[in-house]
């Protein structure tokens, strides 16, 4: 009698790994946690779409969790012809090849960090050739459906088809996406999970108080900056003692512009800085240092399906959290106990919203002290992840 194959997950992304974005670090706490509760699994990078200036070899070892990149190197080509082989071609004929290489050894199953299109729809029938189980990880409106036509509609139908099993964020995602397949499907709702055990060792250094947003700096319906600077020029009247801070890579250089512009604009180039990228390291001393951290996503934005994954290192570090209730975490978190949630991102509201909580020191204490409380129970991916995976492979 033949022995069973072992079961192993392969994470397919078309997002580099690791980089040190949302994506990034769900893909990590994933196979980290898996690997914790015994399956064994690898990060498989579809393109070589690694910015430029990092450096990370085709295949390794981050922090436990192995990697490797599909095309042998994690760059894009300078060479346009070669580019357009490198993502229209290769990745079907090479990821077929090292899926059935890997089949002999392993019981696979595929769980794809992507968004559904014409290649997706490639990549799961290639999976299904070979007996593979496909599971799709949803942490925002299918891009796809952006335009809603009923031709769209159809489509998106049919490149889901090959679809075993979804894994979502919040439930506004999986009954979105129920109803636009138009059927029932083999679910489970996840919150978004982060690395955070270093957020937990990191210890609180002196220096001058201040506001912080960490995240990348990419549009104003992601997560509100201008009215976060237009909010903290009022405040700054009344608490001049506080900074404001921005730590996160720049994604779009000419939002980033139109925000320096704006600092400049209301006199606050000498208390608002950006920091831009930093390493995971310095990353986190700014997130313990802070004494408030602020997010304020539109309530009509395209992300607000999702969970802004940032919250989540937001309440690991204790500090308190004020945003806008324009996504799911109006389902998990409570006004006034874990989160100080304020009903749009008007730059008044949410400037009334900071004088309040900095006039009572022991308020901002006791939101603190209970988000990272609820972020142990509920967000910690250590224990999400072992539900998670009997989901996957059972």
């Amino acid at each position: 009698m033949q022995n069973k194959k072992e079961n192993y997950i392969v994470i397919i992304s078309t997002v580099p790994f690791p980089y040190g974005n949302a994506s990034d670090n769900a893909i990590y706490t994933f196979m980290d946690g898996f690997q914790e509760h015994g399956c064994k699994g690898e990060v498989l990078c579809l393109y070589p779409n690694l910015p430029l200036e990092i450096e990370v070899p085709p295949q390794g070892d981050y922090l436990g969790v192995k990697f490797s990149y599909l095309h042998g190197r994690t760059h894009k080509s300078k060479n346009r012809i070669r580019n357009k082989i490198d993502y229209a071609l290769l990745p079907s004929l090479l990821l077929k090849s090292y899926l059935k290489k890997l089949g002999k050894k392993y019981s696979i199953t595929a769980l794809f960090v992507t968004h559904i299109n014409e290649a997706y729809f490639k990549y799961t029938t290639i999976c299904h050739s070979l007996g593979i189980k496909t599971v799709l990880v949803s942490c925002e409106y299918p891009e796809y459906l952006i335009d809603n036509s009923p031709e769209r509609k159809s489509r998106f139908i049919e490149l889901s088809s090959k679809t075993d099993k979804y894994i979502f964020e919040t439930k506004t995602l999986e009954e979105y996406t129920r109803n636009a397949l138009g059927k029932d499907i083999d679910s489970i709702v996840i919150p978004a999970t982060m690395p955070f055990d270093d957020i937990l060792k990191c210890t609180r250094t002196e220096t001058k108080p201040y506001i912080a947003y960490c995240g990348s700096i990419h549009s104003e319906a992601k997560d509100g900056l201008k009215s976060i600077i237009r909010a903290y020029s009022s405040f700054h009247n009344n608490f001049p003692e506080y900074d404001l801070k921005f730590i996160g890579r720049i994604s779009i250089d000419e939002y980033y512009v139109e925000l320096r512009n704006l600092v400049d604009e209301l006199g606050l180039h000498s208390f608002v800085s950006f920091a831009g990228g930093v390493d995971r390291k310095e990353y986190v001393q700014y997130l313990t240092n802070a004494t408030l951290m602020i997010v304020a996503k539109p309530k009509d934005s395209y992300y607000g399906g999702g969970l802004s994954s940032k919250v989540i290192e937001y309440l690991f570090s204790g500090n308190p959290v004020l945003m806008t209730d324009s996504d799911d975490y109006v389902n998990y978190l409570t006004h006034g106990e874990n989160v100080y949630f304020v009903h749009d991102n008007d730059p008044i509201t949410l400037s009334k919203a900071l004088c309040e909580l900095f006039e009572s020191t022991e308020k901002m204490k006791a939101i603190g002290d209970g988000g990272k409380r609820y972020a142990m129970d509920h967000f910690n991916y250590h224990k999400t992840t072992k539900g998670l995976l009997e989901f996957i492979l059972y």
